[in-house]
């Protein structure tokens, strides 16, 4: 069926931080072989001496037709290794969300 996938992350540094990526992959023959399907990235430059934060989200809409075969996977990527990719529990800084359309 055809499916919505969407993400997001919040990133913060107190210095600068020239990407800051939120990417997925996409195997369609289980896990052997991946290829980027969606890819968000912002940057942070320090303002007013402390922490800075940025936000990425991403989507696609995805025909999956084999659920054994067809496999997703997010990474983040950050020029700066100082920089943190934040999470909660309280609030989705850093999320995931599958929202089957219906039928191919």
């Amino acid at each position: 069926g055809f499916w919505y996938v969407a993400g997001g992350a919040r990133f913060m540094e107190a210095g600068d931080s020239r990407y800051n990526d939120l990417g997925m992959q996409v195997s369609e023959n289980a896990g052997v072989g991946w290829s980027e399907a969606a890819i968000s990235t912002s940057g942070i430059t320090q303002s007013e001496g402390g922490e800075t934060l940025c936000a990425v989200f991403l989507s696609k809409i995805m025909d999956v037709t084999n659920t054994t075969n067809i496999l997703v996977r997010f990474f983040t990527l950050v020029s700066n290794d100082a920089t943190s990719t934040l999470a909660s529990t309280a609030a989705n800084e850093l999320y995931f969300t599958f929202t089957r359309l219906g039928d191919t």
